[in-house]
């Protein structure tokens, strides 16, 4: 009987835990939403002003897009590491 006990509590302690995970899928699309209302203006203003000034509007929207994908990263990183910490 006492075996059965455990066994509940331990599956409810599973379920929990995977309730508290981060969710990859939504942080991609977030970040893939991002991604292209980023790279959509920058391309736009870049081509619409031309020349210099628009290659320097080309170089922005390339920092602003590797800034995108290293934050959302560093977000889902702490996320995993904030459930496991609440698991452990």
């Amino acid at each position: 009987m006492n075996e059965n006990n455990d066994s509940i509590d331990e599956n409810s302690t599973l379920v929990s835990s995977d309730a508290s995970t981060p969710r990859l899928s939504s942080r991609i699309l977030i970040t893939w939403v991002e991604l292209m209302i980023v790279g959509i203006v920058g391309g736009l203003v870049g081509t619409t002003i031309g020349g210099a000034p628009g290659f320097i509007v080309s170089l922005t929207t390339t920092v602003l897009t590797v800034g995108i994908i290293f934050y959302n990263v560093n977000e889902l990183i702490k996320d995993w590491i904030q459930a496991t910490h609440e698991t452990s």
